[in-house]
Formats: structure tokens, sequence, C-alpha cells
């Protein structure tokens, strides 16, 4: 039975669907409980909370995501539960393709290394998006000393969002940015993106989890008269929000409650339909006017199909016949001739073949009778 819910499950992440309106559970997902994890969350509680949300933290893997209350599953510090659990084979797949955010938050590569790789697991069992988290801690800034970084990118997870502070930095790759940053000695990175799957699912990377968890580098932040929580509070609401709401992701003139594939630009009501094997013009129909018909039918319309070959080759009737009764009207199978009304007709069997035929009756007949 499992063999064929997982790919049904999987093939989920894979349909464009219509983002579903979720409850207002949050589950953080922490290794360390509701005493350290509880701690270090607390302030993202709380504004969560202000926002409506009921968030529970716990240390299993929760398999309450799947039921639709759940809205936002944050992982942070992932157990070795993630290793060999099926909630990354079954109840992830499904809470995604509900329409589910998943916030992973890597660490500094030298501290979790351990940490990192589960979260790459994690992000190489979804299919359908390029994110990765890099293997190289590339910021580090334990005093709170150095500028946050003011590289917000637009999106509606960065609205109202004009800082981010970093502690120890694993840089991400793939999905589209939300904030970059300038390592120390090195070329512009980026700290966080997101990927939104067909399904309507979000999976949104951090490669510093310090700006969601409180603990040390929060306190030393306060210490210098910085406010951290108050300066990411903004993208914190932002991964709350409302789900169904529809937006225009793609950024073609079209939001996500009309448009079939709201994270392609070339899909949307009105567009062009093209030969691609998808639904371009979002009316339900894959590729009309493609294939052996350019006129959108099978039919019986006594012209050629125009298929670039000059074949009907639908193989419907008989030898690849157009469905127009006859055997041997067929261009794939038989030599056609032009005719008058601009019509391909294939030519009869050539005489000498009709004269053959019989004869080679005759000759069976003749050998069962001499044995």
């Amino acid at each position: 039975m499992k063999a064929l819910v997982l790919p049904t499950l999987l093939g989920a992440l894979l349909v464009p669907s219509a983002a579903l309106a979720l409850g207002n559970g949050v589950v953080i997902n922490c290794r360390h409980g509701d005493g350290a994890c509880g701690d270090d969350f607390e302030d993202f509680t709380d504004v969560l909370e202000a926002a409506g949300a009921t968030v529970e933290q716990t240390t299993d893997v929760p398999e309450s995501i799947a039921d639709g209350d759940v809205r936002l599953l944050v992982v942070s510090l992932p157990s070795d539960d993630w290793d060999t659990n099926p909630i990354i084979t079954f109840y992830l797949p499904s809470f995604l393709s509900q329409g589910g955010r998943l916030l992973l938050l890597g660490d500094g590569e030298t501290s979790e290394p351990d940490t990192n790789d589960r979260i790459r697991s994690i992000l190489g069992s979804i299919p359908n998006h390029d994110l990765s988290l890099g293997t190289v801690e590339v910021n580090a800034n334990s005093s709170c000393a150095d500028a946050p970084t003011t590289q917000i990118l637009g999106d509606p997870l960065t609205a109202g969002l004009s800082s981010w502070y970093i502690h120890e930095a694993t840089t991400v790759s793939g999905g589209d940015a939300l904030v970059r940053f300038d390592p120390d000695g090195g070329a512009t990175a980026t700290l966080g993106a997101v990927a939104r799957l067909p399904a309507g699912g979000e999976i949104i990377l951090f490669g510093d989890n310090q700006g969601f968890l409180g603990g040390s580098f929060h306190d030393t932040c306060a210490g210098a008269g910085t406010d951290v929580p108050s300066a990411h509070q903004a993208l914190w609401e932002n991964l709350y929000a409302d789900q169904s709401a529809a937006v225009d992701g793609d950024g073609d003139g079209y939001e996500s409650d009309v448009d079939c594939n709201d994270n392609n630009p070339s899909v949307h009501p009105g567009a062009t339909e093209t030969c691609n094997g998808i639904d371009d013009n979002c009316d339900g129909t894959i590729d009309e006017g493609c294939g052996d018909d350019d006129d959108a039918a099978d039919d019986d319309d006594a012209v050629d199909d125009d298929d670039a070959v000059d074949d009907d080759d639908d193989t419907t009737t008989g030898f690849g016949d157009d469905d127009d009764s006859d055997p041997f009207r067929d261009d794939s199978e038989w030599n056609s001739c032009s005719c008058g009304s601009g019509e391909a007709v294939a030519a009869r069997p050539a005489g000498w073949l009709l004269a053959v035929l019989p004869l080679g009756g005759l000759l069976g007949r003749r050998r069962r009778t001499d044995a």
C-alpha cells in the first residue's frame, strides 16, 4: 500500500492547484524541547500568537501537520527522528500539497554541521524546487557589532521589513531571494529565500536560525541597544499570513485565484496555447489545437490534418486512418494523390496485387490437398 501512497503524495507537489485556507496552527520542531527551544522562540511565539496563531513546540516529528489545521511548520535544530521518520515521505508532502509553509532554519556550518545535514536531507526529499543550503560558514557576528543587512528583496514575505541582523550564516541558493548580505571578504550572497511549489505550498530557507531564535545573540544585541525581534517582526508576521489570499507570485498580472500556475509568468488566462504539454491559458485543456488535427478536432472535414508530415497518423481506424470510414484513406501506409478538392486521398492497391492474392489462396489449398 505504501508503495502506492508515496508516488501519490509526491505527485501532488507537481500538480498545480489552488492554495487552501488552512487552520491557525503553527508547529515549531526543535530537538531541545520546551526548555531551551521554548525560551529561545519566546519572542517569535509571542508575535505569532498576537496574530492569532496557536503555537505548539515539540521535539518529535509532528504528524499533526497533515490534518489541515497547521499552516506553518518551523524546523530548527531538527532531531535524528528526521533521519528515519515517515513524516518526511508521507506527512510532509501532504502538508505542502495543502498549501502549507515550511520554514527551515540552518545554522553556522562550523557549530552545527549535523543540523545542516538534516536540513539538506529534508530539502532533498521534496521535489520541484532548487533551494539548497551551502556548506561553508561565511559570517560570524557574535558581538552584534556589525550593522544589519538592508538588502531586502520585494516579496509578500518581506513586506514591511527593512533590515535583518545576522549571527552565524551559511549561504542559501536557489528559489526567490528574500534577504541578501555581503559576507566578510566575499561577494554578495543570499541568506534567505523562498521556493513556491505548484501545489501552493512554500519552502522558506534561512541560513541563520538566530534571526528567529532568541538566546544569547538577541541578549547581546539588546545590550548594545538593538531590538532584534522588533526589527524582524514584519517577516515573522508575514510567515503566518493567510496563504489562501490571492497573490501574483510570478508578476504576470494574474493573481493565484485565477492563474493556474502562479510560478510561471507565461501561464495565465488569455495566454496563447502552445504545444508544450501544459495548459498555457488556464482553460482546463492542455494543448488544444495541437497534435494530429490543427483545427482542434479529429474530424472528417475532407482536408488533411496539416500535421507537418502530410499523414493523419492517428491510428484510430485501420492503418492510421482519419476516422473517415475509408480504410484505404491513410497517408502513412499508402501512396497518396493530390485530388482536385485539395484532399490527400490514398491510392487503391494496384491491380496486379489484387490478381496475385487469389492465386496465393489456390496454391495454399493445393498444398493442403496434397498433404
